[in-house]
Parts: C-alpha cells; structure tokens; sequence
C-alpha cells in the first residue's frame, strides 16, 4: 500500500520549491505537490523549464532512511517515471532513458526530473531531497534554439492520456521502486536501467559545464555501481562521470 500525501495547487510558481518549503516544515515522506500552473519552473543547471497547461509539474519529498545510498534515486525514480508511462501508452519499446534522468519517447524528450538535497546531513545522506518531474502530456518545446528535441504524448499519438490520471500512479510507482531497490540493492537498478538506456555504445559528447563549452567525447559504456556514467575516451581507457549532459551525435542533445 502506498502511504504518501497528495496536495493539488491551481497555481504555484515552482513544485520544487513548495515541496522544500514543507520539507523543512517537517513534511512527511512521500509527500508530493503538484500544480496545474506552474509559472516558474526549473531544470537542471537552473534552466528554465517551460511550463504548458495540461502538463505534469509534479514535486515529492523523499527522506532517505538509515544506509540509503541517496544517489541511486536519481535511478530509482528514473525506472518510476519511465514505469509510470510504460504503463499509460503501452509501447515500451519507444520509451527510453537518457543519462542520468531523462525519458526519451521516439528519441525525443518527453520527460524529466530534478533532484534537490537539503535539511541536516546526517551520516552522509540529506535529512530530505525533493525530486521534481516534469512531463509532456499535451505540449512541448519546440523553439531551434532549445538544447534538446521534446515531444510530447499527444504530439506523439497518445492523446488520450491525461495529466491527472499520472499524478497518483507517479507516487505508486516511485514507492514501489524504492521498497525494491531497498530489497534488492542498486545492481538490479542498474540492471534494469542499462537495459532502456538510449545511445548505450555508441558515440556521445558529454558537456561538462552548464554551457557546455567543457565537454568530454567517448562510447556510452553504461554504469558502474556507483551510478557514475561510464565514458570510453579512448581503447581501453574508460573516464568515470558523476555528473553531465549527454549529447548524441544524432537526436537529443541536452536535459531541461
């Protein structure tokens, strides 16, 4: 049984930033905001994340237990969200995952999620992140100018799917994924991730800073235990990558 709290704004500048504020108001976990407006939305390296009515802004508040390696949520919920639209559309071979945590639909981006620690470090885990997601459910981005190409499910032929009937299953599926990884350690994690990782050996750049002007070229060699990006820079020579943007020679180019 899923034992989470669902709070519903009409409006709100930011769920991330909501769900932080209760979170130090001593929120419990698995409370979750969502919005049907969000007017100042945010991504990754503080980018702007562009907020269309009828879409996913969608804010939980996790705090990590005893042992919790708080990394691996970045993971975990990445197999939730992809989960939770596996189950909507049914076409699981068109759904993939774009190091670290963003969901591909037909090689375009239709998802996308932001991790935020905070709180009283306490045997080096957060007292509480907030994990923020964002989906595409009835429009997208289209501006050239953007760093990566999005869909969303109508564009993509799902039109009957709707933005309220994933605010639920999102916390279903997330719970879940955290009592398994609990049972079963971050190996079947990895598993199950590298097996719906985009572009896993073939050629990519990575952009190392916000603009990405540092940026790293190599063969996407999938993960290793720590979670860490596993980059083939040269034959026999693998670097190892906590954090980054992956860019592929064809396709989609950059996290929201």
């Amino acid at each position: 049984m899923v034992r989470g709290t669902i709070i519903e704004k009409d409006e709100t500048g930011s769920t991330n930033d909501d769900a932080k504020q209760l979170a130090i108001e001593g929120a419990s976990h698995l409370t979750v905001v969502w919005a049907h407006r969000q007017t100042a939305g945010r991504g990754r390296h503080d980018r702007r994340w562009v907020a269309y009515d009828g879409n996913v802004f969608w804010s939980v508040i996790v705090r990590p237990q005893s042992g919790w390696r708080h990394t691996d949520l970045v993971y975990v919920n990445a197999l939730a969200v992809l989960r939770t639209l596996q189950e909507r559309i049914g076409h699981e071979a068109m759904l993939r995952l774009k190091w670290p945590n963003d969901v591909l639909l037909n090689g375009f981006k239709v998802a996308g999620s932001l991790l935020e620690c905070g709180g009283t470090w306490i045997e080096g885990r957060p007292e509480w992140l907030v994990i923020g997601t964002g989906i595409n459910v009835v429009d997208h981005p289209s501006s050239p100018d953007l760093r990566y190409r999005a869909t969303s499910l109508r564009h993509a032929g799902f039109p009957s799917v709707t933005r309220d009937e994933l605010i639920a299953p999102l916390l279903h599926s997330l719970s879940d994924e955290i009592e398994r990884w609990q049972k079963s350690g971050f190996s079947l994690v990895r598993a199950r991730y590298l097996q719906a990782a985009y572009g896993l050996n073939e050629t990519v750049r990575v952009g190392l800073s916000a603009d990405k002007s540092l940026y790293q070229d190599g063969i996407h060699r999938g993960l290793d235990e720590q979670g860490c990006l596993l980059l083939e820079v040269t034959p026999g020579t693998t670097r190892k990558l906590w954090s980054g943007d992956v860019i592929f020679k064809e396709g989609p180019s950059a996290s929201s």
